[in-house]
């Protein structure tokens, strides 16, 4: 009884349900590696386009502060004034005058707390917002001014606190730059303190999901945005692995960062330009995990979605499959019981009706071929009986033979016994010889025979002489059977006998150095010419008279090659009135022991 689970129901439920998870298994992993890097990547620019808004507008305030703080630094009234100690109240009034036209045209004046240009000493020229200035700074506090005696090239690196402003605006970006007098010779300062208003004004709509951080980074360190101001953090996350590929613009910097409490981030740093600050915004892990939830939802969706189509898939392929393979295999057994009558309802217009009309013909064939092989049993008992006839002729010309033999023992005459006696070995070999390849020493028993029976009818003018074997264990080489019979009859026949039928056929054996053997045959006839030899390989010699096609030579080349290869075979050197040269080479062949 056949197994459930070997029939195509089963095994078309069992592919269904197979190809269904591994093609949901494949598509849930792409889909879900596609949309998360998708995601992930739509939330990392989402922020670095952000940020490059922001970053894009401070750079173009910072960039006005800076060529003010450049204009002022060289204006030549505020220059004369510094550097001359006898200055009068006017030319400071000058001064002052043109600090504040170059401070008030200044797009980005908003932003700055104080500007100070001074000697260091008693004379400060001071502007800036009138909220802060409420508080004037003298040459006693100048000294405790954020950014005072720093290095200039620190400007614009920390963020300080103001001590005498107002407490609505206490923190500032405080930037210092040296004043030269025409000499190049050091005559004052500049001190300008910037709101960080600059920066967290532009971030008042800025929306942070819970568990983002925003950051200032410059070269004094990193200030975090808490409460609509930055404060300087002792902790940064540690920075890790840059994420490269994902920013779309060159000067962003992606990176993976955890915190002290293991918390995973991915930092978006945007620079503002050349000016030396940047914005970076902290992505936590949890963001991405969130995202990841909606993207399992979806992912659930689309495996039921390819269940659902799998199940269809199988409904259609047992419609399209199962029922035409259950007709086909009831047709097999009906043709199994002996019913071989064609079925044309399993001959449908698609592939399986190939399959139907193939088995039609089977069942046909299988008719056609049991009516053949009764005829083939009659005609086999017709052939054996015929053989076992033929047996029964040869029998009895060996018998009339051997009668021959006797008689002429009895009369004396030992020629006619000898030729009938080998003419019986050689019609032995022929009729009852039925391996194609015998030993050496075999075939020169025939050759021998052979030669008997030409030297009593030449009157033993006829000599054939094995001149020479370079070790007697060649003779236990395999050769075709009647291989040097032919050639010896060609050499009697067309060599020999054309030459007043006297001559001699010698026969040597050796062993090349590759270890096959060369049988040389030459005799002493009339020679042809090599192009004659080369038409007898060919198979198309044939005497003047038309009556003789001399093939022996042809028969043999064309056996060995098929017994051996075509690197063996015959091949001969001759000349007209200089005897022939026949070569016969085969390999060292010989036959398996028991």
């Amino acid at each position: 009884m056949r197994h459930k689970g070997h029939s195509i129901r089963f095994r078309i439920m069992l592919l269904s349900a197979a190809f269904t998870l591994l093609l949901s298994f494949a598509l849930g992993c792409t889909s879900f590696l596609i949309f998360e890097r998708s995601t992930r990547r739509n939330l990392i620019q989402s922020a670095e386009f952000n940020l490059q808004l922001v970053a894009g507008l401070v750079e173009q305030d910072i960039t006005s502060l800076k060529m003010l703080a450049n204009r002022c630094a060289v204006e030549p009234t505020t220059v004369s004034y510094l550097s001359d100690p006898a200055s009068t109240p006017k030319s400071r009034l000058n001064a002052y005058e043109k600090v504040l036209a170059l401070y008030s045209a200044n797009p980005a004046a908003g932003y700055i707390q104080r500007l100070i240009v001074t000697d260091g000493k008693a004379d400060i020229l001071q502007v800036g917002s009138p909220i802060v200035n409420g508080t004037p700074i003298t040459q006693y506090t100048l000294a405790r001014m954020p950014g005072w005696g720093m290095d200039p090239a620190q400007s614009w690196n920390t963020v300080s606190r103001d001590h005498y402003a107002t407490p609505a605006y206490p923190n500032c970006l405080p930037v210092l730059q040296p004043v030269y007098s025409r000499t190049r010779a050091p005559c004052g300062v500049l001190l300008m303190t910037i709101s960080t208003a600059l920066i967290t004004q532009r971030l008042t709509d800025y929306q942070l999901r819970e568990g983002e951080q925003l950051y200032l980074v410059l070269a004094g360190g990193s200030y975090r945005l808490a409460g609509g101001e930055f404060s300087l953090t002792a902790e940064t996350p540690t920075p890790g692995r840059l994420l490269k590929g994902i920013a779309s613009n060159t000067g962003t910097l992606v990176q993976e960062c955890r915190d002290a409490g293991g918390q995973h981030y991915i930092a978006v740093t945007c620079p503002a330009g050349n000016t030396g600050l940047a914005l970076a915004q902290y992505l936590p892990d949890s963001l991405f995990a969130s995202q990841r939830i909606i993207l399992w939802g979806y992912l659930l969706l689309e495996i039921l979605l390819v269940l659902g189509l799998a199940f269809g898939m199988y409904r259609y392929l047992a419609y399209l499959i199962v029922r035409p393979v259950g007709r086909l295999q009831s047709r097999m057994e009906k043709i199994s019981q002996g019913d071989f009558t064609a079925d044309a309802n399993i001959e449908w217009d698609n592939e399986l009706g190939e399959i139907g009309r193939g088995v039609n013909r089977l069942s046909q064939n299988i008719q056609t071929m049991m009516e053949a092989r009764v005829a083939d049993e009659q005609e086999k008992q017709r052939l054996e009986y015929r053989m076992l006839q033929s047996q029964i002729s040869p029998h009895f010309i060996y018998n009339t033979l051997n009668s021959i033999k006797w008689m002429a023992t009895i009369q004396h005459s030992s020629g006619i016994a000898e030729m009938t006696t080998a003419l019986s070995r050689l019609l032995k070999s022929l009729s009852k010889g039925s391996e194609a390849l015998i030993p050496l020493r075999e075939e020169f028993a025939l050759l021998n025979d052979y030669c008997v029976i030409q030297q009593y009818r030449f009157g033993g003018a006829i000599t054939l002489d094995i001149a020479d074997i370079s070790d007697e264990a060649l003779c236990e080489c395999l050769i075709p059977r009647f291989t040097l019979q032919p050639l010896a009859e060609n050499a009697i026949f067309h060599g020999i006998e054309p030459n007043g039928g006297i001559g001699k056929i010698w026969l040597h054996i050796t062993q090349e150095e590759n270890g096959d053997i060369c049988i040389t045959m030459e005799d002493d006839g009339v020679g042809m010419p090599p192009e004659r030899f080369a038409k007898l390989l060919d198979g198309a010699a044939q005497q003047p008279d038309g009556q003789f096609r001399q093939i022996g030579v042809y028969n043999v080349h064309r056996r060995i090659q098929y017994a051996f290869g075509p690197q063996y075979g015959v091949s001969a050197t001759s000349a007209p009135g200089q005897g022939t040269k026949l070569y016969i080479r085969i390999p060292n062949r010989t036959q398996p022991t028991v």
